[in-house]
């Protein structure tokens, strides 16, 4: 008889020790890295680029555009993917140079944007990336060439393209990049070097 109950309760025992096992291999895994993680990024960069003010034709002016960026974004990521809502402020810095030469400028613009990147290249403290991204932008410029002066103000589209690499962590990452963006009035198109982190919830 005590033989008896000694082997129930061994038998017990290897039951209660398998169920953990069985539970991993054939029920559902849910862990952090499935869910989705909601994160704040804060990135910053130099704007390099051209800006066409006036009207198109012959009233129209093509003027180096050197400015600085930020963004200001919610995110949420999974896995690979991430998407997100950005604030943006851009204002041009190339007053100094463009008054030597005649010309005073000035761009600015606010925007809205949603943006999507993806990891093509991943691991767990590495990450390359690419992503776009579209929105609006509320822009304000005026300009004076030569004694002729000329601004507008209004809303435009704003598009962006975007690739760099991630040193990433559990709840902090550091992004360095290259931006493309594009704002339909004043046409402006630049590249935009960049720098920033991200905090993970």
């Amino acid at each position: 008889m005590k033989r008896i109950l000694l082997s129930m309760l061994f038998a017990a025992a290897t039951a209660i020790s398998a169920v953990p096992s069985f539970a991993q291999t054939s029920g559902p895994i849910s862990t952090a890295e499935e869910d989705w993680l909601t994160y704040i990024k804060l990135d910053m960069g130099f704007s390099i680029g051209t800006t066409k003010f006036g009207q198109k034709g012959a009233d129209e002016d093509e003027i180096a555009e050197i400015g600085g960026i930020t963004n200001v974004a919610l995110g949420w990521q999974k896995e690979r993917s991430r998407f997100e809502l950005a604030y943006q402020e851009r204002a041009s810095i190339s007053e100094l140079i463009s008054t030597m030469l005649g010309i005073t400028s000035s761009f600015e613009a606010f925007s809205f944007m949603a943006n999507a990147y993806y990891d093509y290249v991943k691991s767990e403290h590495f990450a390359m990336y690419t992503g776009v991204g579209a929105g609006a932008a509320r822009y304000h410029w005026q300009t004076a060439i030569w004694g002729q002066k000329a601004n507008g103000r209004g809303w435009a589209f704003n598009g962006g393209f975007y690739n760099g690499i991630a040193f990433t962590g559990r709840h902090f990452a550091w992004d360095l990049g290259i931006d493309f963006y594009y704002i339909e009035k004043p046409e402006t198109v630049s590249f935009v070097p960049k720098t920033g982190i991200r905090i993970i919830f």
